[in-house]
């Protein structure tokens, strides 16, 4: 629902209400009530007056608004509400993740009980989800990694799928309370539920909603990349469709920034080319590949850099995904294998996206021409 309907089919207030989530098979303890969802990052952006001003609204001075003063006014009113997008201090201050919490900016208005359904976010960065309310107020998340096998369909992981489909066996649960957040990487699947207790005294129905309604907030932001979460959990993020778009991210990652050496369906000719491009970047010759020598590899080859819609991986990122063993350093033998590996599942990735399509195309052949026309 957004914004703008609220309270519109009953007269009461939001955190009144309690609308069935209408999930089937749902499992105990998920979520029975739907929340509010204001998708404000999306929409001020792509219908810039969605009823958000009456169609009569008026300057100061008393005169109707036009088109073009009425843009103008939504959109100070939205940078206003996207200035509450502050970077905690825990978060890397930069322009870039200053920039994507502002236009990734969503809001999710719980009354007790509601809550959003698992799924997972057809983002390639991490989202940081933030709890406000009453001081007592309490918000459950339940978190689980894909499986190893994620369902190869669209929309197989929107809101509620997996308790049907029997993918839903939560990993961890915790309770955020007000002015707490939780982070969350990309193709971890998250459900949030209301679970605020009841106030302390005798109140009145109203005040009891007042104090347990919960207002999410939530962004995404890209540095630190998830980088580690590639690297280990490329089979399963690359295989799933809300994530096929960051396949690019996972692509930049192990190419350094650039280009991949080899696709070569010879390992050995893919093996050969991995270990050159590692030589190639160990200037020195002393096994182990530094910030500096990436650097230098980079300005040498500025025609092979990946275009991606973000910055280029740092050496922090790019560390992370690299030093399997933890020791702090990225050696010729990691560089190799993080190449190897990202390239097979790719080999491996194309071969079934082939094997399916050619399914399909036999079953559409064994239907045979319409005769109906």
């Amino acid at each position: 629902s957004n914004l703008e309907t609220f309270g519109a089919s009953t007269g009461a207030p939001w955190w009144m209400q309690q609308r069935p989530n209408n999930f089937r098979n749902l499992p105990t303890g998920a979520p029975k009530y739907a929340p509010f969802y204001w998708d404000f990052a999306k929409g001020w952006e792509t219908e810039a007056d969605r009823g958000w001003l009456e169609q009569d609204a008026r300057t100061p001075g008393g005169q109707v608004m036009s088109d073009k003063a009425r843009s103008q006014k939504i959109k100070r009113e939205a940078e206003a509400v996207q200035a509450l997008a502050q970077l905690p201090r825990c978060m890397k201050q930069s322009n870039s993740n200053a920039e994507e919490a502002k236009h990734s900016l969503e809001f999710w208005l719980q009354p007790f009980e509601s809550g959003s359904g698992a799924h997972i976010d057809g983002h390639c960065t991490s989202t940081i989800a933030f709890t406000f309310g009453a001081p007592g107020v309490q918000k459950r998340w339940r978190l689980q990694m894909l499986p190893p096998k994620p369902a190869p369909v669209r929309d197989a992981y929107k809101d509620g799928t997996v308790y049907r489909s029997n993918e839903w066996h939560h990993q961890w649960e915790g309770l955020v309370g007000h002015g707490e957040a939780i982070v969350f990487y990309p193709g971890i699947i998250h459900e949030g539920l209301n679970v605020s207790p009841e106030p302390i005294g005798n109140v009145d129905r109203d005040k009891k909603f007042d104090e347990q309604c919960i207002i999410g907030m939530t962004y995404q932001f890209g540095q630190p990349m998830p980088s580690a979460m590639y690297r280990h959990f490329i089979d399963r993020l690359s295989r799933t469709d809300e994530l096929q778009h960051c396949r690019q991210e996972s692509r930049a990652m192990a190419g350094m920034g650039m280009e991949m050496a080899s696709f070569s369906k010879e390992k050995a000719a893919r093996l050969k080319s991995a270990q050159q491009r590692s030589t190639d970047l160990d200037e020195n010759g002393d096994g182990e590949i530094t910030e500096a020598e990436l650097q230098s590899f980079r300005s040498r080859n500025r025609g092979r850099q990946v275009k991606m819609s973000r910055e280029a991986p740092s050496w922090e990122n790019i560390l992370n995904f690299f030093d399997t063993d933890k020791d702090g350093r990225l050696s010729k033998d990691e560089s190799t294998k993080a190449q190897m590996d990202f390239i097979q599942n790719e080999l491996d990735l194309r071969a079934e996206n082939q094997r399916r399509k050619e399914k399909k195309a036999q079953k559409r052949r064994r239907k045979g021409p319409r005769t109906d026309l």
